[in-house]
């Protein structure tokens, strides 16, 4: 009777470490499935991140370029303003010197 007890006792202990291996192996296949779907997506974010940022240089490169020829625009012009100011100061200077 002890004999049979102690047959029942070893293979119900054998099973549980079969089934022990077997679902460790499962859960740890389960964690690293579950580790690869997160990287996964974080890699997705960080590439829609990436093309978000791009565009916004490459929108604000066009805009200091459009910047930079409106600031080329004012320079010239405020270069002709004040050769035309010099211009006019001689004129008046000459008139009155005429006139004294």
């Amino acid at each position: 009777m002890e004999k049979i007890i102690l047959a029942v006792i070893a293979s119900g202990a054998i099973s549980t470490m079969i089934t022990l291996v077997f679902s460790r192996t499962k859960v740890n296949a389960e964690t690293e499935s579950v580790k690869i779907q997160t990287y996964s997506k974080m890699l997705e974010d960080l590439r829609k991140q990436m093309e978000f940022i791009s565009t916004q240089v490459e929108n604000l490169q066009k805009k200091e370029v459009e910047y930079l020829r409106i600031i080329g625009n004012h320079q010239k012009t405020e270069r002709e303003l004040r050769s035309r100011i010099k211009e006019l100061e001689t004129t008046l200077n000459n008139h009155l010197k005429t006139l004294n």
